[in-house]
């Protein structure tokens, strides 16, 4: 019995060791073959170069070279290689997924590289890589269809791969190249110009950025004028946006198409700071595929492609579209201009800031008075808001004379002494005075009017509606305060006189009448008004041009002024109408003013007035 046990033993011990010996060496075959498989991964580290010849009907080898972290195609075209297809080809390189099936020398009795598709491969690549040269072939696929077989050639083993990196580096060559045809940023763009026929004759556009550090743009070609700075900036990045429909191939179409694209007269140049690039564009293609669109090819690179048509039809029609629509060009500027002069055949108005940066408006008499900011800054807003519907580009003198604008030498003359409204703006620039003119001319419409800026070889036409919102009036821009009382000035009493009934409508003990009269006092401490009317002021009533307004209440201030003596005091009195519809009128024998009363004051005398009645108003 001890026997058989030993013999069981003996046998169990001989098994133990013939499974491990076995095991280890499986396992040491699995540890070589992964190995091997980064070995290869290895290999394409750092890849600087990737050959790839397709050995199809169609052969066809594709040379792609990195330069720092670019790429570029060099064979069989000059093009920038599209930047996510080769990455992807590179990471796919880079953790390829090998697993080692054999080395050539192991091929059994009967087998042949012809049997994996590997005598002839249909694609090979050679990599520059950390490690020099490698070189793949791809065979036939696994008969799973998910891997290819591919054969290192330095080291002659055969791999099964997935098959994806085999689709990558097999897919058509325009996949491989950049579709953008522009390689430069917005931000570096100097200038943009163009070269086009137009209607017969050839023509040229040349837009320039005034100022690296701003959005301003004009015009240096045809003529000097500004561009519309968001107009350019959209047009230059539908540029830059530009893509490749098609890249053209076979050689016998390229010579024929180059020949058309040299001929052409179409070019589009962006200039930036370091470097330009030109795009030279074919009349549009007449008939095939590509009928509307054009050839095309950037200067100094012979690839040629079709690309769509409508970015030329923006560029013909540039002049028009990318001009500045507001001429005047003073958004910027609103709060340098210093002064303001209006002006026509028989008004002048004129306006300037003080060294308070406050407004002043100048009378008649030389005397000068509060200017309303609100109203003047509304008026500066109006004229950087001025938009030409047409242009009318270097006009002639006969030109000049039939809009009713005066010529360049005649102006200094003209502006003394205007047929039609002039607007002058001012403003200190470093060490210079600017001043900006605009000039209003005839009428070429009902609602149109020809308008011109000083030194500027462009009419404008723009809507008439500017005469309306520039009023030549001193009393539209005067402040809408009328004697505001001065700081630490109290009111002692306040009266409020109905004349037609000769009754006082304050001094009432009753609650009501106390708050009423206490809002009135309120407002007339800053006592604000709706609009001055021209009309002189009247003692017994309102003369208006169409209507004779009797005063129906008289208001009186008593003020005690501030200073040392709190015994100074000072009387003001206001005539107001009754009520006429919406609006209200009053009058200040003080200044000689008329005027409409804001909504406030009008509510305040309406709270005074008997409640056993209704409000004293009348129809308009």
């Amino acid at each position: 019995m001890k026997n058989k046990t030993f013999i069981l033993l003996g046998l169990n011990l001989v098994a133990f060791f013939f499974i491990a010996t076995v095991y280890k060496c499986g396992s040491e075959e699995n540890d070589a073959e992964e190995l091997d498989g980064a070995k290869l991964a290895e290999s394409f580290q750092n890849i600087t170069e990737i050959v790839i010849s397709k050995n199809n009907a169609d052969p066809q080898s594709v040379l792609l070279i990195r330069t720092d972290d670019e790429w570029q195609l060099e064979k069989p075209l000059q093009w920038p290689a599209d930047r996510h297809a080769v990455q992807k080809i590179v990471r796919d390189l880079e953790h390829i997924e090998a697993n080692r099936l054999f080395s050539r020398d192991e091929l059994t009795d009967g087998e042949t590289l012809q049997d994996y598709g590997l005598a002839s491969p249909s694609l090979s690549i050679k990599v520059m890589g950390r490690n020099g040269l490698m070189e793949l072939g791809f065979g036939a696929t696994t008969r799973d269809q998910q891997e290819v077989y591919v054969l290192a050639k330095q080291q002659q083993v055969i791999y099964a791969v997935d098959k994806g990196l085999y689709d990558a580096l097999n897919q058509p060559l325009q996949n491989l190249m950049q579709r953008n045809f522009f390689d430069l940023d917005f931000y570096e763009i100097k200038s943009l110009s163009a070269e086009f026929n137009q209607g017969g004759t050839p023509s040229t556009m040349k837009i320039s950025r005034i100022s690296p550090s701003n959005e301003d743009w004009t015009f240096e070609t045809p003529i000097e004028v500004a561009a519309d700075g968001a107009s350019v900036r959209t047009l230059i990045n539908d540029l830059l946006r530009g893509t490749v429909t098609h890249f053209v191939m076979p050689p016998q179409e390229m010579e024929a198409i180059a020949e058309k694209v040299a001929a052409s007269d179409f070019s589009i140049t962006l200039q930036g700071n370091l470097r330009s690039e030109t795009l030279v564009a074919s009349e549009p293609i007449e008939e095939g595929e590509f009928t509307g669109m054009r050839y095309a090819n950037l200067k100094g690179s012979p690839t040629l492609f079709v690309t769509p048509n409508d970015l030329f039809k923006q560029l013909k029609d540039a002049q028009r579209k990318l001009r500045n629509k507001r001429f005047m060009r003073i958004e910027e500027k609103t709060s340098e201009i210093d002064s303001i002069d209006l002006a026509d055949e028989s008004r002048r108005i004129s306006l300037k800031r003080d060294e308070q940066k406050e407004w002043k408006v100048s009378l008649d008499n030389s005397e000068s008075v509060d200017g309303d900011t609100k109203v003047i800054e509304a008026l500066l807003t109006t004229l950087a808001e001025i938009e030409a519907e047409k242009f009318v580009d270097a006009p002639s003198a006969n030109d000049l004379r039939s809009y009713g604008l005066p010529l360049e030498e005649e102006l200094e003359d003209y502006l003394k002494k205007p047929t039609r409204l002039t607007i002058s703006l001012g403003m200190q620039s470093g060490e210079k005075r600017v001043q900006r003119v605009l000039l209003l001319g005839n009428s070429p419409s009902e609602n149109e009017i020809y308008a011109k800026c000083r030194k500027e070889p462009v009419v404008y036409v723009i809507s008439n509606k500017l005469q309306d919102q520039v009023p030549l009036t001193a009393l539209h821009y005067r402040t809408r305060l009328v004697e505001p009382l001065a700081s630490g000035a109290t009111i002692k009493t306040v009266t409020l006189l109905d004349l037609e009934n000769n009754a006082t409508l304050t001094g009432m003990e009753d609650n009501a009448t106390k708050e009423a009269t206490t809002k009135l006092s309120e407002l007339i401490r800053q006592f604000e008004i709706k609009e001055y009317l021209p009309e002189a002021y009247s003692e017994k009533q309102l003369v208006l041009q169409n209507e004779t307004v009797p005063w129906r209440f008289k208001l009186t201030v008593e003020i005690v002024l501030p200073g040392g003596d709190s015994g100074v005091t000072e009387n003001r009195t206001y005539f107001f109408s009754q009520k006429q519809g919406t609006s209200q009128y009053g009058g200040s024998p003080n200044f000689n003013l008329v005027f409409t009363l804001e909504q406030r004051m009008i509510d305040a005398i309406q709270e005074l007035l008997p409640k056993r009645v209704p409000p004293l108003e009348t129809n308009p």
